[in-house]
Formats: C-alpha cells, sequence, structure tokens
C-alpha cells in the first residue's frame, strides 16, 4: 500500500536550506550564462533589457516553486518581500511573486497533533471536549481548527485552536537569510545598489513575532483592554491561556463574515459606511493613540458583525503581527504629516531625512519628486476634495504616476524600516474602505490627528 505524502514543511536546517542552495545555484548560473549571453552577443540596449527581465522572470517562478514547497517562514518571507520591494523590481516579477498569497496547501491534522501534544500535553487534557480535524483556514505558518473546550472555571466555550506548523518557528533566521541572498540577486539584475539591509532585519523581526503564540496572546489581550474602553464596535476574541502555549493558541470563536462574503450579501450604504469609519477609525487609534498597531492589513483577519439591535461590528483576528511605536516616533511622524500639509518644507523635509522616508543623499530631482508624492500623499485630506472618493481611480493612478517617475531615479533609499509595515497597514485600509465602494469626509479625520483628540 502506498504510503500517504506528506504535507508538511521541510523542518531540519539542511532539508530547507538545501533546496534554497540549489535554488541560488541555478540562479547564479542562469545569472553568469545571462552575463556571458550579452558580452559574445553584445545586444543593442533594448533587447539586453528585455533578456534581462526574461532573466528575472525565470527566477521569480523558480523561487515560487520552491517557496510553495517550504512553507513557513520562507514561505510568508517571500510574501512580504513580494510586497515591500514591488516599486523596485519589475512588475512581472513581482506579479509572480505574488502568487505566494494563494499557495498555502493544508497540512493533515496527525501531522500537527504532535504540536498539540507538546504543548497541552499527551493525551490531550480532558478539557478539550472536540477538535474539527478539518481547518478553518491554512496560513504559511500554521492553520486554525474550530474546537470546543471546557474551561476551569466552569464554562464550555466554542472555540479556534490556532496550531503552528512544526519547525516553522526555528527555521525564521536560517529561511530569511537563505531569501535574502536570492531576493538580492533579483535586485542586482535590476541595477539598485540601494541597501536592503533593514528592509530583511524587521522582515525577520516580524516574523519571530507571529511564530511566538505567547506574544500574540498578550497583544491580543492588551488590544480587547483598549477596545473595552473605546467604546467603538470593535469586537476582539478572549484567549483562553489554559490551552494555549508557544505554539498553540486558542480563543473564543467569534460571530461574523469576511468583508469580501459580507460585500455579498449587498449591505446599504449606511451600514458600509459605518465599516468604513470603523476602518479608519481603528488605525488612528492604534498608531496615534495606543502605539500598538496589528501591521498585516488581510482581509482575512476582520470579520463584520451586526448585533442583535442592529449595531455594526468590525472583529479583530490575529495579532501576532502586532508592532509597537514609543511616544516620540508617534510624536514626530505626527509633527511631518501637519508640517507638510501646512507647507513648510523644510521641516518637513529634514523629518523625513531623519526617519529616512528619503535619503538626503539623493539628488535634487529626486527630492523634488519625492515632495509632489507626499503632497499627493496627503491630498485626501484637503477640505476641497470632501467628499474623498475611495471608489475612483485618479487619485490611486496619479499617486502611481508619480512612484513611477521617482523609482528608477533613487540611489540612495530604501523603504524606510520603522515605516514599513505602518505603511502596510495604512494601504490595507484604504484598500478596505475602497472595496466598501465608499466616499468619506476625512476634514474631521484630519482635526483628529493634527490636534491630538480621541475619534468620534
Amino acid at each position: 500500500m502506498p504510503s500517504k505524502k506528506k504535507t508538511t514543511p521541510p523542518q531540519g536546517f539542511f532539508a530547507r536550506s538545501s533546496r534554497l542552495i540549489g535554488l541560488a545555484a541555478g540562479i547564479a548560473a542562469s545569472e553568469l550564462g545571462h552575463r556571458a549571453g550579452q558580452a559574445i552577443a553584445k545586444k543593442k540596449d533594448l533587447e539586453e533589457k528585455l533578456k534581462r527581465l526574461q532573466t528575472q522572470v525565470e527566477q521569480a517562478k523558480k523561487i515560487v516553486q520552491e517557496l510553495g514547497k517550504l512553507k513557513g517562514a520562507a514561505m510568508k518571507a517571500g510574501q512580504l518581500f513580494s510586497h515591500e520591494l514591488q516599486d523596485y523590481l519589475p512588475p512581472e516579477v513581482i506579479e509572480i511573486l505574488s502568487q505566494l498569497q494563494n499557495r498555502a496547501p493544508q497540512v493533515d491534522f496527525q501531522e500537527l497533533k504532535a504540536v498539540l501534544e507538546k504543548e497541552l500535553g499527551s493525551p490531550l487534557p480532558p478539557g478539550v471536549l472536540s477538535i474539527q480535524e478539518k481547518p478553518m483556514a491554512t496560513a504559511s505558518i500554521g492553520q486554525v481548527h474550530e474546537a470546543e473546550l471546557k474551561l476551569s472555571d466552569g464554562r464550555s466555550v466554542s472555540a479556534v485552536i490556532k496550531i503552528q506548523f512544526p519547525g516553522v518557528a526555528e527555521s525564521v533566521q536560517s529561511d530569511v537569510a537563505l531569501l535574502k541572498t536570492l531576493v538580492t540577486s533579483l535586485l542586482r539584475l535590476s541595477l539598485k545598489s540601494i541597501s536592503f539591509e533593514e528592509v530583511f532585519a524587521e522582515v525577520q523581526s516580524v516574523l519571530v513575532l507571529e511564530t511566538d503564540y505567547r506574544n500574540e496572546a498578550q497583544m491580543c489581550a492588551r488590544y480587547r483592554e483598549k477596545v473595552a474602553k473605546s467604546g467603538l464596535q470593535f469586537r476582539v476574541p478572549e484567549v483562553f491561556s489554559e490551552f494555549s502555549g508557544s505554539r498553540v493558541l486558542a480563543m473564543s470563536r467569534e460571530p461574523g463574515l469576511t468583508l469580501t462574503d459580507w460585500l455579498k450579501t449587498s449591505p446599504s450604504l449606511e451600514k458600509r459606511t459605518q465599516i468604513g469609519k470603523l476602518f479608519l477609525n481603528l488605525y488612528f487609534l492604534e498608531f496615534f493613540r495606543w502605539g500598538l498597531v496589528q501591521t498585516d492589513p488581510n482581509f482575512g483577519n476582520f470579520l463584520i458583525h451586526e448585533t442583535s439591535d442592529g449595531q455594526m461590528q468590525l472583529v479583530l483576528l490575529d495579532f501576532g503581527a502586532t508592532r509597537e511605536y514609543p511616544q516620540a516616533f508617534i510624536v514626530k511622524y505626527r509633527k511631518l504629516l501637519v508640517d507638510a500639509f501646512e507647507g513648510r518644507r523644510d521641516l518637513a523635509m529634514r523629518a523625513c531625512y531623519e526617519m529616512k522616508l528619503i535619503s538626503e543623499k539623493e539628488s535634487d530631482a529626486v527630492k523634488e519628486v519625492f515632495w509632489r508624492l507626499l503632497m499627493q500623499t496627503l491630498e485626501p485630506f484637503r477640505p476641497e476634495m470632501q467628499p474623498f472618493s475611495f471608489k475612483g481611480k485618479r487619485h490611486v493612478d496619479e499617486t502611481r504616476k508619480i512612484l513611477l517617475e521617482m523609482m528608477p531615479k533613487l540611489k540612495h533609499s530604501p523603504p524606510p524600516r520603522d515605516l514599513i509595515f505602518l505603511h502596510r497597514k495604512l494601504g490595507g485600509v484604504y484598500q478596505a474602505i475602497k472595496a466598501l465602494g465608499l466616499d468619506l469626509d476625512l476634514v474631521p479625520v484630519w482635526e483628529n490627528l493634527k490636534n491630538e483628540k480621541d475619534l468620534d
């Protein structure tokens, strides 16, 4: 009888690194062959660019194929790199790398049971009344399963248990190091001399947080406390610590639909507007008031719930990628925005240099384009733009046009480490409100930001 095919990612360093080392060797060979071909054939400039692009595309395909097999930290890091470096690589390459978002095949429950038993005890404690072997959701780092639990306080609760794939936490450092080699080779082919060391370091630090479920449990509890004090219609799961560990996280199962499924029910404009304002308020509360930001904007990390009395609630899930920001950093960032909005260019640009949004070494021409980009970014908050149309294309198209003008000219400015994931979250909020099809008056939001007031 044939053996059942295993679906867990390779766990040992050698097993994982051999895949990526073999891939790196293949890429190095193809790159050398590409360069030799250039030297021998002496192609014209256009032909050389086309050949270089073809090489990048082929390398990206290899990366996607191998990361799909590895899952875990390597796959997650590949996803993050594809997002954060999208303006530094050709769109054809990014399109291929973005396929990683949908490449998370489920792992057989029996292969995860060892993780459960290691964290909770073997056999499982009697409080685990039942657990569904078919996962509710599967991601690059772990799976979520429905369960029924009996708590020590006597409550019987419907729960979800997130179980991490074996060996994922232990592989973060080695996976990122090997991926760094691969991504650097792609960037080299794009003729960029910018250092991305801080990008790699930030991705690694976030992955370390995401694989530490005890840290996520703490962050979830902190969010639950802050949300309760906010008076706004947010909802956060309860963590069941007696059934949780560093690789297993048990939480209350919360009601609601994903944003995509909720929109299929054709909700009214009033309800969509309520949810859109909750997304906006959440972001500004997280960063400007709490200094605590869940930086993963994936739509799957939110549910929409309508209470029995008709209140619309935004349910917050998955706090693994939560990042803390010190008050001094928040104050500096707010002042930068206000100075830029009110035309104090010298002060704003000085803050941009200090916060590494752009290097002071860039040419005056690049700095001029960057200032236009900053003004374009703040445009939605201008009084004359209200109500701002999130569903319109003009603002996005104009922003993209300025970016495409600036990126080829950059020589010294990698993505700013402290703002990479913050801006990722902000982009996700924009996309959520766009999906809701809303026009919103953003002047009150700006005034609250500017004056450091609590949001309505």
